[in-house]
């Protein structure tokens, strides 16, 4: 019995359509009330036809069960029944007395059906298509009264009506209580999702507000400094300062973008690792330099200790194991301002299996720490345990969602220890195969190429960016010629000679002709060395779907603006070397 009940249970609670359910809940309570119907009708001896008829009904309902839960054909299960209900109704009227009878009842919930059942124009054919037959039979069994069977005694008919009442008014209540607890539970979902809503977009508001302010932090830095320096053109020690400290602005807002742009690809589902062989032992002292600014700043210590990685080789994603140090380590700087001089960065590998090991990073500080109450929701996006108007931290609320992400996409574990100001602990898990390189193959990452004699055709609409990719370009040793949009491109490449350009670098968004056209007629010229010059999209499109589209019309790299020198050297010699 329980397990019938589970059966039921799990079906009502299922994902199918209403209609489906509500079918469902019919032909069980009809089967189970006309069961007892015929049992009572056989024990007070009633007419064998109706007890016939109604075997019959019964008979057939677990065949629509099954065609509507095993066959998944709920409609054509629901309109069959639907039509039984119709065919079987016509012959009980006649049998058991007619108008003296119960199976006007009968008649009114045949003519309920279809509403429930069914959707659509299918609906209102059914219910005029019963109307018509049980009007058809009620005005028959008036004017040829020969054909209806008396049931007999009074008490006989009261049996019958007093049965008809309750089997259907048992069956409707069914039916109407699990709409009444389906409706209750739709609208809690409902409620629920409200309220998640109303969070998030209370939350994402709070966000707008800290951004508005944290944004223009760096940008008052930006414009400050610059001005400043325009100022004092004079002394280089404090134009160099100025720089520093412009530069130092421009990557933190860069930051605060990027936080933005990879929680857009995580809500979208677009998170997967991309496993590359990398070196541990460089990446870790890679952070250090990139951090070394912001923590000297602040007046503070990174203290690395990588005594304990026995294999410095191995395989994960960097860009998401750099952006998970980063994010923490920079947390750590950002709470141990006032409270502490030092954070510690520890780095231990536990081999596991030939070629597999755990390698365990652990960030801790002795700074701010954390609060419990906000412990609860510190990986949810947007969210920050002050603004950073009252901390005077700032940021978007996004770094610990990221990082969260990450690690989760790299089938990692996190976990946090914290008191609230005494510092906190993050300690990060990652199952990584490792490898045991050969010192020619250790060297390889240092392996330089040289781009003195390549030609190259910077393609870019706005000024200030053509002037700073030219002056990068040419500072790593290129020729650099210029145009200003995608069709000048193209009659460029068209009118040189098969082998004066080496390399392209191709805005995206351009008048005229964009860089995705371009690159397509670029691709299309006959001449076979024109036709492949290698082409790198240089655009501050900076999603999946346009480095996708970038790639399907034929570029062969892509970088993001603001450009970096280090993403220019890497990806170009990627490409040349491919090429």
């Amino acid at each position: 019995m329980s397990r019938v009940l589970k059966k039921i249970k799990s079906f009502i609670e299922s994902e199918e359509p209403l209609e489906q359910k509500l079918l469902n809940i019919f032909l069980i309570s009809a089967f189970i009330f006309s069961a007892f119907s015929v049992i009572a009708s056989f024990i007070l001896h009633a007419d064998k036809s109706v007890i016939v008829v109604a075997s019959i009904c019964i008979a057939l309902i677990p065949f629509c069960f099954v065609l509507a839960n095993d066959l998944k054909q709920a409609e054509l299960a629901a309109i069959l029944t639907i039509i039984l209900a119709m065919v079987l109704f016509v012959p009980m009227f006649f049998y058991s007395g007619g108008l003296r009878c119960g199976m006007q009842v009968w008649f009114l919930m045949a003519l309920i059906l279809p509403w429930i059942l069914v959707r659509g124009k299918k609906s209102l054919v059914l219910f005029v298509l019963i109307f018509c037959v049980e009007t058809a039979a009620i005005i028959i069994s008036i004017k040829y009264p020969q054909y209806v069977h008396e049931i007999g005694s009074e008490i006989k008919f009261a049996f019958d009506v007093i049965q008809s009442l309750f089997i259907i008014g048992s069956i409707l209540s069914s039916i109407y209580v699990f709409q009444k607890s389906n409706f209750e539970n739709q609208n809690k979902k409902v409620m629920e999702a409200y309220e998640a809503v109303k969070e998030a977009t209370e939350a994402k508001s709070t966000f707008l507000s800290n951004m508005s302010h944290d944004i223009r932090t760096p940008m008052n830095a930006i414009i400050g400094f610059s001005t400043l320096a325009k100022k004092d053109t004079s002394n280089r020690q404090n134009v160099e300062d100025c720089l520093d400290k412009i530069l130092t602005s421009g990557n933190y807002l860069l930051s605060l973008i990027n936080d933005i742009l990879d929680m857009s690809k995580i809500e979208r589902g677009d998170n997967t690792p991309n496993f590359t062989k990398l070196n541990l032992k460089r990446l870790i002292e890679s952070i250090s330099t990139m951090l070394d600014y912001q923590i000297k700043c602040n007046d503070l210590e990174l203290i690395i200790d990588y005594s304990k990685v026995e294999h410095d080789f191995i395989e994960t994603d960097l860009v998401k194991l750099k952006k998970i140090i980063v994010n923490l380590i920079s947390n750590a700087i950002k709470y141990s301002k006032d409270e502490s001089k030092k954070i510690w960065l520890t780095v231990s590998e536990n081999i596991k299996t030939e070629n597999l090991s755990e390698y365990e990073f652990v960030i801790e500080d002795e700074g701010k720490g954390i609060s419990e109450e906000f412990m609860q929701k510190m990986f949810m996006p947007f969210e920050r345990e002050k603004d950073s108007t009252s901390s005077g931290i700032i940021g978007t609320g996004l770094g610990l969602a990221i990082t969260k992400s990450a690690v989760e996409s790299l089938k990692g574990t996190i976990d946090v220890e914290s008191k609230f100001g005494k510092g906190t602990k993050f300690t990060i898990k990652l199952d990584c195969k490792y490898f045991n390189l050969s010192p020619d193959e250790e060297n390889i990452e240092d392996d330089a190429v040289s781009f003195q004699g390549k030609r190259v055709l910077v393609v870019e609409d706005n000024e200030l960016n053509l002037e700073i990719a030219s002056r990068l370009l040419e500072d790593f040793g290129f020729t650099v010629d210029k145009v200003s949009n995608g069709m000048e491109a193209y009659h460029a490449v068209m009118k040189c000679r098969d082998d004066v350009y080496d390399l392209i670098y191709m805005d995206v968004m351009m008048p005229v002709c964009n860089g995705y056209e371009a690159t397509r007629k670029i691709r299309e010229i006959p001449h076979l060395k024109k036709s492949r010059i290698p082409i790198i999209a240089m655009t501050a499109n900076a999603f999946e779907e346009d480095i996708k589209k970038a790639i399907e019309c034929g570029m062969d790299g892509y970088i993001i603006k603001p450009l970096s020198p280090e993403e220019i050297v890497k990806e170009t010699k990627r490409v040349l070397i491919v090429n």
